[in-house]
Protein backbone atom coordinates (compact mmCIF):
# COMPACT_ATOMS: atom_id res chain seq x y z
CA UNK A 1 0.00 0.00 0.00
CA UNK A 2 0.85 3.55 -0.27
CA UNK A 3 1.62 6.57 1.94
CA UNK A 4 -0.59 8.17 3.57
CA UNK A 5 -1.30 4.40 4.08
CA UNK A 6 0.56 3.93 7.40
CA UNK A 7 0.88 0.47 6.90
CA UNK A 8 4.84 0.52 5.41
CA UNK A 9 5.41 2.04 8.95
CA UNK A 10 3.88 -0.22 11.05
CA UNK A 11 5.76 -3.27 9.62
CA UNK A 12 8.90 -1.37 9.83
CA UNK A 13 8.00 -0.62 14.08
CA UNK A 14 6.94 -4.36 14.24
CA UNK A 15 10.48 -5.79 12.49
CA UNK A 16 12.34 -3.27 15.22
CA UNK A 17 10.37 -3.64 17.84
CA UNK A 18 9.63 0.15 18.17
CA UNK A 19 7.00 2.08 19.73
CA UNK A 20 5.39 4.47 17.16
CA UNK A 21 5.19 6.94 20.23
CA UNK A 22 8.98 7.27 20.26
CA UNK A 23 9.52 7.40 16.67
CA UNK A 24 9.73 10.50 14.11
CA UNK A 25 8.88 10.10 10.51
CA UNK A 26 10.59 12.62 8.66
CA UNK A 27 9.06 13.39 5.57
CA UNK A 28 8.63 15.96 2.20
CA UNK A 29 5.23 15.26 1.46
CA UNK A 30 1.77 15.63 2.57
CA UNK A 31 1.59 11.99 1.81
CA UNK A 32 4.28 11.31 4.78
CA UNK A 33 3.05 13.52 7.07
CA UNK A 34 -0.71 11.70 6.61
CA UNK A 35 0.96 8.22 6.90
CA UNK A 36 3.45 8.66 10.19
CA UNK A 37 0.79 10.34 12.04
CA UNK A 38 -1.74 7.08 11.00
CA UNK A 39 1.14 5.02 12.19
CA UNK A 40 0.98 7.19 15.65
CA UNK A 41 4.48 8.62 15.48
CA UNK A 42 5.78 12.27 15.74
CA UNK A 43 6.26 14.01 12.08
CA UNK A 44 8.81 16.12 10.79
CA UNK A 45 7.86 18.14 7.77
CA UNK A 46 11.53 19.36 5.57
CA UNK A 47 10.80 22.28 3.21
CA UNK A 48 13.75 21.25 0.89
CA UNK A 49 11.84 18.52 -0.85
CA UNK A 50 9.21 18.03 -3.20
CA UNK A 51 6.26 19.37 -1.36
CA UNK A 52 5.11 22.92 -0.84
CA UNK A 53 5.90 24.52 2.50
CA UNK A 54 2.25 25.86 3.15
CA UNK A 55 0.64 22.61 1.72
CA UNK A 56 2.93 20.91 4.60
CA UNK A 57 1.86 23.36 7.29
CA UNK A 58 -1.51 22.71 6.75
CA UNK A 59 -1.06 19.05 7.42
CA UNK A 60 -0.09 20.16 10.85
CA UNK A 61 3.22 18.08 11.68
CA UNK A 62 4.55 18.28 14.69
CA UNK A 63 7.93 19.75 13.66
CA UNK A 64 8.05 22.11 10.53
CA UNK A 65 11.97 22.20 9.21
CA UNK A 66 13.48 24.60 7.38
CA UNK A 67 17.42 23.55 7.49
CA UNK A 68 18.92 19.89 7.90
CA UNK A 69 20.66 21.85 11.12
CA UNK A 70 16.58 21.79 12.73
CA UNK A 71 16.41 17.80 12.22
CA UNK A 72 19.74 17.55 14.53
CA UNK A 73 17.84 19.46 17.06
CA UNK A 74 14.55 18.27 16.89
CA UNK A 75 16.14 14.44 17.30
CA UNK A 76 18.78 15.08 19.66
CA UNK A 77 15.68 16.57 22.07
CA UNK A 78 13.81 13.71 21.27
CA UNK A 79 16.82 11.65 22.14
CA UNK A 80 16.92 13.33 25.57
CA UNK A 81 13.11 13.19 26.38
Amino acid sequence: RYKPDPEGLLRILGEFEVRAESSIFIGDMVADILAGRRAGMKTAAVTWGAGKTDELRATGPDFLVDEVAGLDTILFDQLRG
